[in-house]
């Protein structure tokens, strides 16, 4: 039994081919409009198979009818009536995607005609759609390594003609359609200690699902990526009377939402632009939804992201240079933690201002600003903390799978790029103070000045002073006494010198001066110190 909708502005005419319809053919149900704002109306409420209307009628007319029909109900078959033959009107009629156009006055010969042309068309259809349906739980139930294969060649590559045939046989010809590519979180590392049979019987229930929730809606095909597990690719066709884009995404949603509850994994679906044609144009509809599960990247909260809706994203390389990068540079160097953050938070900003870029641009425009930083910072590293640094921004940066761990990946890199320097410093300068106390110990009884010893070493005299307390724990005066003061003690146990030959062999030309040092470092006099070791000397040597 079919539905059939008859649309007239004359309620004789109207009648009388409602009756004549139901005297041909009894089972039929009859609907009747009177305009084709009307006939929109019985049409939404309604499944009608055949609608047969009128070209001119007052408020909305056949060919608005028609035109609606066409988008939201493309399946139906709509016969356009006309009471003069006028060629421009059916050549729009046919353009808009009438199924038949018709001259009035009708008689029951030519009445009959054109309800059988069109049974027979709508009979054809559904036997395709019978044959497919059956074709894709096949699929769907065993679907074969071999097939798989094809259909993963043939949504990236394309397929050789006689391959090609084989695929498109699972669907209509010009079947209206897009493609869904589900980012299934956690999936290789929720599987590694499962079996072959346990994975395949996963992937089997997780096709199911797809289609038991895009059913009510669209017709389905899902199928693995081969070179990527946690990607399923669902190519979706529309159904009989169902306009695609109509409730998908609560099927979309259902999917995502069970795969979670049952699994525990975290679904989210690229959603390709839809084509006229899917079989013709799969590759770009793959591509679309690709991309789309991309954009994750930056929409870390959405379970579904349309192509569609990627208004404000851009492609094309745009590798400028920052203001911000400078800055970056200067802020590391200073080794200044808080400030590299900052500018790095800006820089992040800046890059994404008014559209994102393709997140492996982005990605890949971040990892070449800090290798640059890396380049501007080489002569603060040792070779092999700089060949860390550039290994682990490339793995770290281009592996970070949402914007907010790549933030991290940066925030890390600035902290080691900061232990780095410092480490280096740290021992750099620990070496340069090192040789610098040896050549005091060696020097000390020369006239040696904070000066000179930095100009020798190649500081500032007030950064190298800094640097030489850091170091040693006292002033570069402390030192020099302390080391001048330690051999005047030696020289003194000996008790074969005079005090000023002491004085002169230490490095000070005045034993007066020489003396009132020794005796504000130690509280005695040289001469009391050498009166004292001597004394315990002596003593030693009797007990002996």
């Amino acid at each position: 039994m079919y539905r059939i909708l008859i649309a007239d502005d004359e309620p004789r005419h109207r009648r009388g081919l409602v009756e004549r319809i139901k005297k041909l053919r009894p089972d039929y149900e009859v609907f009747e409009a009177k305009d084709g704002l009307a006939a929109i109306e019985v049409v939404k409420k309604h499944s009608i198979d055949i609608a047969i209307t009128d070209i001119k009628m007052p408020i909305k007319d056949g060919l608005f009818f028609l035109e609606e029909v066409s988008k939201n109900f493309p399946n139906m078959k709509v016969i356009m009536l006309s009471g003069y033959a006028n060629f421009e009107y059916a050549q729009k009629a046919l353009t808009l995607g009438a199924f038949d156009y018709v001259l009035k006055p009708l008689n029951d010969v030519r009445i009959e005609q054109m309800l059988q042309k069109a049974e027979k068309k709508i009979e054809e259809e559904k036997r395709e759609i019978q044959e497919k349906e059956k074709n894709l739980m096949r699929l769907n139930n065993t679907f074969p390594v071999y097939i798989e294969h094809q259909l993963n060649q043939w949504v990236k590559n394309g397929l050789a003609p006689i391959e090609d045939q084989e695929v498109l046989e699972l669907f209509h010809k010009k079947s209206k359609g897009l493609v869904l590519v589900a980012g299934i979180g956690n999936f290789i590392q929720s599987t590694k200690e499962c079996t072959y049979e346990d994975i395949h019987e996963l992937k089997v229930n997780m096709k199911y699902w797809m289609k038991a929730a895009l059913d009510p809606f669209s017709h389905s095909l899902s199928f693995f990526d081969e070179s990527n597990m946690e990607h399923m690719i669902t190519i979706v066709t529309e159904k009989k009377d169902k306009v695609l884009s109509d409730n998908l995404s609560e099927g979309i949603y259902s999917f995502v939402k069970d795969m979670k509850i049952s699994y525990g994994f975290d679904v989210v679906i690229g959603v390709g632009n839809k084509y006229e044609d899917i079989a013709e144009n799969i590759k770009e509809a793959y591509q679309t939804a690709l991309t789309a599960l991309n954009y994750k990247f930056f929409y870390e909260s959405n379970w579904m992201i349309a192509y569609s809706e990627l208004k404000n994203s851009r492609s094309g390389q745009v590798f400028s240079r920052y203001a911000e990068e400078i800055e970056l540079e200067g802020a590391i160097r200073r080794m200044d933690a808080a400030q590299a953050y900052e500018v790095s938070q800006r820089l992040l900003v800046r890059m994404t201002e008014g559209q994102f870029p393709l997140p492996s641009q982005f990605k890949e425009m971040v990892t070449i600003i800090f290798l640059n930083t890396a380049k501007a910072v080489l002569n603060m590293l040792p070779e092999a903390d700089f060949l860390r640094l550039v290994s682990s921004i490339k793995t770290n940066f281009e592996s970070a799978q949402k914007y907010s761990e790549l933030k991290k990946q940066i925030f890390k890199t600035i902290d080691m790029f900061i232990e780095a320097i410092n480490d280096y410093g740290n021992n750099k300068y620990k070496k340069i103070m090192q040789t610098c106390m040896e050549h005091i110990n060696e020097h000390y009884t020369e006239d040696i000045s904070l000066e000179a010893l930095s100009e020798k070493f190649g500081f500032n005299v007030n950064y190298f002073s800094g640097l030489f307390k850091k170091y040693t724990n006292m002033t570069f005066s402390e030192y020099l006494l302390n080391v001048r003061m330690r051999h005047a003690q030696e020289l003194l146990k000996k008790n074969t010198f005079r005090i000023y030959e002491i004085s002169e062999k230490i490095g000070y030309k005045d034993a007066k001066y020489f003396i009132r040092v020794f005796k504000k470092t130690f509280g005695m006099t040289p001469d009391e110190f050498r009166r004292l070791h001597s004394h315990n000397i002596t003593k030693n040597t009797d007990d002996e």
